[in-house]
């Protein structure tokens, strides 16, 4: 018997189907099936795997230190000057007394007059220490002259005022004011000014210059440790 092989009805129903092309062949009583795979294809990226992106650690960097003052110590310390020239300033007053009538007498340091001179002292060296903070002893020599204008001009002119100059005509109060500077009070207050001023300045500036060197090792300090810190960066 001659062998009969079954194909597709047409090409259009064959380009149609989607399966595997499956083939019958008859042959006398037998029946075989042939089994066409369709071939499968792979498809193999040529792309390299991009490599991961570096990972960014931050550290934390301390703040350098901040330079500390001498002006809130050296506040304190111009108050206990003030109280120091209070006390100095009262004594030689009452030497004074005694000198001119060979009695001591307080009523110079009972007068309200007294504390004029006090509180500009206090008043002036404070705007010294403010002005010149961790400066040297050098800087309150010169701040000194300034206490001791301030106590002395400023003497003549509050009592002044207290006593109703400004009720006065310029040129009244302009000649009260120049006879106020020759009186002994004003020019011993200004004189012992400056002395007390000196030496508390001397003891702020000394102060002072522990602050700065306190200041010097800190900041050394820092920079060696930043020093530090940058090499290990670097090395990791």
């Amino acid at each position: 018997m001659a062998a009969k092989k079954s194909t597709p009805a047409s090409d259009d129903q064959a380009s149609n189907e989607t399966g595997p092309v499956i083939a019958t062949v008859e042959e006398g009583e037998t029946t075989s099936a042939v089994a066409v795979v369709e071939p499968v294809e792979i498809i193999v990226e040529d792309d390299p795997v991009a490599p991961a992106a570096p990972s960014v650690v931050y550290v934390p960097v301390p703040a350098p230190p901040k330079k500390k003052g001498n002006r809130g110590v050296g506040v304190l310390l111009s108050m206990a000057g003030a109280f120091v020239y209070a006390i100095v300033l009262a004594v030689v007053l009452v030497v004074m007394s005694v000198v001119a009538t060979g009695r001591p007498n307080f009523s110079a340091v009972a007068n309200p007059n007294f504390f004029v001179p006090v509180a500009l002292f206090a008043l002036g060296l404070i705007l010294v220490v403010l002005l010149v903070n961790r400066a040297g002893w050098w800087s309150y020599v010169i701040g000194s002259v300034v206490v001791a204008s301030i106590v002395y001009f400023g003497t003549v002119g509050v009592i002044l005022l207290f006593n109703g100059v400004i009720f006065d005509t310029p040129d009244v109060a302009s000649q009260r004011f120049l006879i106020g500077l020759v009186q002994p009070f004003p020019i011993v207050a200004g004189l012992l000014a400056r002395e007390v001023a000196i030496w508390t300045g001397v003891l702020i500036s000394f102060r002072g210059k522990k602050v700065k060197a306190r200041n010097a090792s800190a900041r050394e300090t820092y920079n060696r440790e930043e020093a530090q810190r940058r090499a290990e960066a670097a090395a990791s």
